[in-house]
Order: structure tokens, then C-alpha cells, then sequence
């Protein structure tokens, strides 16, 4: 076990309290150690950055909670999302060992939290400080809804691999910490992103863009607002005259909503529905080879009324999945 140098602000302790806000959508899990401080800046604009392009929907993240992990401290503070801003960004160092699965457990087994998001920011790989079994946090995650992001400083397995488990897992990504704010060179950007020890056919789900914040913010609104949103699996290679599949199985129903009753697919947007069901094939055309959109529609009832919603999704390179 690892000592290090962590982060922590006395006065930062005294006022946060122990129980997290069960309405906030967004849950940041923060890693605060001394190496971390290089980064507290660009993570707390990124936070800021999802607040302002979540402006047309400011329920999503009035709240946020705030986690910290160390062997040390576990704090939770509770508050607006302007307060979480400046508590990251405002972070300073103190010694301990960091274990960021300690946090997320205590979201996951929260019995009040569920339908929600957690975003993980950490440099170090994890010190185990606390035996926790791995599986049944992940199980529990999918069972309440909860999709978990890890944003890390390598994607290189042996350093994070439960962290990058755990996102893969619960439906959320891996991202770079060190591309939060976009700024680095292509020659650093293509050694931050070297995944050697990862099948090259996942590489969607290790995310190198500049849309970090706009990413989760779309995420959170597709996830918690929309009445009926279609998490999609495509599989197949994009070849001219390849067979692409597309499975909609996996449909969030807003509370009220009841199951989806139809899947209705226009491949040409054109207005013609092309194909019926959550799951459907499609011909890699030649005109497709760049991106292509097609467009789902779900339909389903609110309290006995009919709603029939639109879901647009992009086919590329970055949103195949391995077979």
C-alpha cells in the first residue's frame, strides 16, 4: 500500500455533512490528493461547463454531491453546483492513501439514491484500503440505474482496472483527465491515450474528445428528462455492403411512463419508417461511409395518453461495438 500525499482543506471538513442530497442527478467523486491539485482548476470548470450547457434543464444539476476519498477523510458535501465549483477548484493537500471504490460504494448502497449519475476524477491507480467486492457494486449499479464515468490519467489496465471495470460496466465511459480542458499536443494525446492492454475493437468507450462536459450534460438530459431514451448497441464493421445491427433494447422509461410499446426506424430520415422492432439490421451503404444518422422513434402512455417521442442516433467509427 502506497502512501501519499492528499488533499484536503480543514475548514472544507467542517462544513459538509454526511448524507447525500437523494434529488442531485450528478455525483462527483473526487480524488484529493497533492498530484491531483494540478488538475483541480480544469475540473471544476468542466463541472461548471456541464452547468451551462444543462441551461434549458436546471433541475438536472441544482444539486450536486461531492465526494472525497482518502483513507483519511470520506466527506460528502451537499449544495449547488456553484458551491461544488469552487470547493474543487479551492482544494488543498493533506497525507493518506486513496481508494475511490470507498465513495462509490457509499452512493451505490445508499437505499435513496437511484437514476443517477457519478463521475470518478483521479491520477492514481487504486490503493485498496477497503475490501470491496467489485461484482456486486456493479450489479447493484445497474439495478438502481446508476451510470459511473471514470476519467482517469491512463487507460493502461493494471494501474485502473477496477476503475475502468466499473465504468465499462454501468454503461459509462473512460475519459482522459489530462484532455478535460483540450489544450494538450497531438504527440501527448496519443500517449495519453495508448490502451495496449485493451481490445482495439472497444476503443469507443476510451474517450480522447474535447466534449467532455457537453457529453455528460446530453447524457444526464437523455437519461432523467426525456420520457423514453433508447440506450442503442451497434455492432458490425463499417464496410461498404456490411451488415450493421442495432439493438434498442435497453429502454429508461421516465417514472409515469409506462413500457415501450413500439420501436419505429426511418434509416433515410426522410419521414418513412423503414423498420419495426428493438432490434433491427441495417445495409452499410456507400453514401454512409463518413456518418450517418438514422432516427428512432419510441412510443409508449402517460396515464392513459399516447406519446411517441424522436431519439436521433450517429453511426461512425466511435459508436461501433465489438460482436
Amino acid at each position: 500500500m502506497k502512501i501519499k500525499v492528499i488533499a484536503i482543506l480543514i475548514s472544507f471538513l467542517m462544513s459538509v455533512s454526511t448524507t447525500a442530497e437523494t434529488t442531485s442527478k450528478l455525483n462527483v467523486v473526487l480524488d484529493t490528493s497533492g498530484s491531483m491539485s494540478r488538475y483541480n482548476s480544469e475540473i471544476a470548470h468542466s463541472i461548471l461547463s456541464i452547468k451551462e450547457h444543462s441551461a434549458a434543464h436546471p433541475t438536472l444539476i441544482e444539486n450536486i454531491n461531492l465526494f472525497s476519498f482518502t483513507d483519511q477523510t470520506q466527506f460528502v458535501l451537499e449544495g449547488n453546483s456553484d458551491d461544488v465549483f469552487s470547493r474543487i477548484k479551492d482544494a488543498k493537500t493533506k497525507g493518506g492513501v486513496e481508494d475511490g471504490l470507498i465513495a462509490i460504494k457509499k452512493i451505490v448502497f445508499n437505499p435513496s439514491i437511484k437514476d443517477a449519475h457519478i463521475i470518478l476524477f483521479t491520477d492514481e491507480g487504486r490503493d485498496v484500503v477497503e475490501n470491496i467486492e467489485l461484482a456486486n457494486l456493479i450489479t447493484l449499479a445497474n439495478e438502481k440505474n446508476i451510470i459511473i464515468h471514470s476519467v482517469l490519467k491512463t487507460f493502461i489496465k493494471n494501474k485502473n482496472d477496477d476503475y475502468i471495470k466499473l465504468a465499462l460496466s454501468t454503461n459509462g465511459k473512460v475519459w482522459s483527465i489530462r484532455h478535460l480542458s483540450g489544450k494538450q499536443s497531438d504527440s501527448i494525446r496519443k500517449q495519453t491515450l495508448r490502451k495496449s492492454n485493451l481490445d482495439d475493437n472497444n476503443q469507443e468507450n476510451y474517450q480522447d474528445t474535447d466534449n467532455f462536459p457537453l457529453f455528460i450534460a446530453n447524457e444526464l438530459y437523455n437519461t432523467y428528462k426525456r420520457n423514453l431514451y433508447a440506450k442503442v448497441l451497434i455492432t458490425g464493421e463499417l464496410i461498404l455492403g456490411n451488415i450493421i445491427t442495432i439493438d434498442a433494447n435497453n429502454v429508461i422509461e421516465k417514472q409515469g411512463v409506462d413500457p415501450v410499446e413500439s420501436w419505429e426506424w426511418d434509416f433515410n430520415n426522410d419521414g418513412t419508417i423503414d423498420d419495426y422492432g428493438p432490434l433491427v439490421t441495417m445495409n452499410f451503404k456507400e453514401h454512409d461511409q463518413e456518418n450517418k444518422q438514422i432516427t428512432l422513434w419510441l412510443s409508449s402512455q402517460i396515464n392513459g395518453q399516447s406519446i411517441r417521442e424522436k431519439q436521433q442516433i450517429f453511426i461512425s467509427e466511435k459508436n461501433i461495438s465489438s460482436d
